[in-house]
């Protein structure tokens, strides 16, 4: 099962490939916390046996469903 694992993340370049303690390392987040998102559908993920594994994709995926737009402010009525 380790040498499946190391393929994997061998084929990936860089930092497309986290694994629970990179996402907890990089996003400031607890395992729970993880492990709720992934129930609840928030996050996608591979799991290779009891290894979970978040790709670059799965991330950005998130990012962009989680971002939380500026309000635009109206210029016309702004005095200097």
């Amino acid at each position: 099962m380790e040498s499946k694992i190391e393929v994997l993340k061998a084929r990936s370049a860089g930092d497309d490939l986290w694994d629970n303690s990179d996402m907890m390392l990089n996003w400031k987040v607890s395992q729970r916390t993880l492990a709720s998102w992934r129930a609840d559908g928030l996050i996608d993920y591979v799991q290779v046996g009891g290894k979970i594994w978040y790709t670059k994709e799965n991330r950005n995926n998130f990012l962009m469903r989680n971002a939380v737009q500026a309000k635009q402010m109206d210029l016309t009525t702004c005095s200097n």
